[in-house]
Formats: structure tokens, sequence, C-alpha cells
């Protein structure tokens, strides 16, 4: 291994002093295996925390930043990794800040960098590029994070009292809103886009007497997941 020592740009820790950072990560737990992928930044390695490889199929890391100042994050991927999250096409893969997906972010920039060439990076192997200067601390991720599953509701259905229900969902593991619709019949009557919250209280008062159905769907920076089954309800 050669290694250049470079000055790292300014972080949480302040400290800007010329430095080597290395983090060995000797979990045994398997999904933690990187099989040979690596992760590189200008940041200072004391404010970055050991890579982590999520529930929902995103390789990356912690990091602690100062706000205004740009770091540049690489992430070089082996195939049999990017064939192990589920990416058969490595030009799939997306950079992420948290789960938002950096397309359409102001702060961040992202770049497929492609197959290394043997001496800038292992031979074979995926590059990507996340730039960002809208720091505190952010997780920073490679990936493609999946559509929300189908969605699943719970209340109301069958005969309730109020005019004005309280509408209630499961939680979607890689939702980061819901949208609610409810029809009598065709006719949409109600329609909620961007509750972030597992419930949302209908914003009028609905028909009585009559059957209403109603549906749910989770969204992420992935697009919109499917509607759950429709639930029938009526106002006594």
């Amino acid at each position: 291994m050669r290694a250049t020592v470079t000055d790292p740009v300014l972080s949480e820790s302040g400290n800007v002093g010329a430095a080597f950072g290395l983090i060995v990560d000797c979990s045994s737990l398997v999904a933690r295996d990187f099989q040979g992928s690596m992760f590189v930044t200008n940041m200072h390695w004391l404010d970055i925390d050991p890579p982590t490889f999520t529930a929902t199929g995103l390789a990356g890391l912690s990091a602690h930043g100062s706000n205004g100042v740009e770091a540049t994050f690489d992430g070089i991927f082996a195939p049999a990794f990017l064939a192990d999250m589920g990416i058969a096409d490595p030009n799939l893969v997306q950079g992420y800040v948290d789960v938002n997906a950096v397309t359409g972010l102001s702060s961040a920039t992202f770049a497929v960098l492609g197959v290394g060439n043997g001496s800038q990076w292992p031979l074979g192997s995926w590059k990507y590029r996340l730039a960002n200067s809208a720091w505190s601390t952010r997780d920073i991720m490679f990936g493609r994070l999946a559509k929300p599953a189908k969605a699943v509701g719970v209340s109301p259905k069958g005969t309730i009292s109020t005019t004005r229900p309280t509408f209630k969902w499961k939680k979607l593991g890689s939702a980061t809103a819901y949208e609610v619709r409810v029809y009598k019949g065709t006719t949409l009557l109600l329609k909620k886009t961007g509750a972030t919250t597992l419930s949302w209280k209908a914003s009028k008062a609905l028909p009585r007497k009559v059957y209403l159905t109603w549906k749910v769907r989770g969204s992420s920076s992935a697009g919109a997941g499917s509607f759950s089954t429709a639930l029938k309800f009526k106002i006594g």
C-alpha cells in the first residue's frame, strides 16, 4: 500500500493538519463483508465512522462535516459486492445523502466514474463520487434504493361514526412520505400527498350513509410504491 499524506478539508473536529486516515472494520457480521470494496475521502479520519451496509441495500459511511466546506467521497465497489446488493447494472448505482438521492439536491453532486484501469483504483471495480457541502452529520451512501413495497392500510373500515375519520396505515421501511386517496365509487373525494407520519385526519367532512373506499401508498427518492388494497367503510 502506498499513501499520500494531504491536508484534510475542514470538518467537525476542526483538525486540518496533515493526516493519513485508515478505518478498518473487523466486525464478524456477514452484512459487513464488503468483498474488497473501499471508501476514500478527503475528510479527516477523526470525523468518519466505520462503513456500514444497510438493510435497504445501501453502503457507505457517516461523516461529520463543517457546513459550507465541500468534502468528496469515492465509493470503489467490487462487482461481486454490487451483485450482492441486487444491482446487476453498475451504471444504475445512485449516490445518497442520508436516504435522499442527490438528484435535485443543490448542495450535492454525484458521478459514475466507471471501471478502474488498474492504476487509479482496482482493475474491474466501479468507482462513484459524491461531493457535498451542506453539512452537519450525514450518511454518505451508494447503491440503489428500491421503491417502497405495497402499502397496508389499517383503518377505517366497516361502519364508523365520525365524518372526518383518521386514516392509519403500517410503516414501510424505505418510505419517506405517504399519499392517501378517498373515493366514492370512482369519484376521488380526498387526496393527501406528502404525509410523513402513519396517520392523517380527513381535511373535510365525508358523506354519510354511503360506502366509501380509501387506499395509501408510500414513496421515497426512488419513486412511489404500489397502493394498498382498498378498504371499504361507511359513516353511519
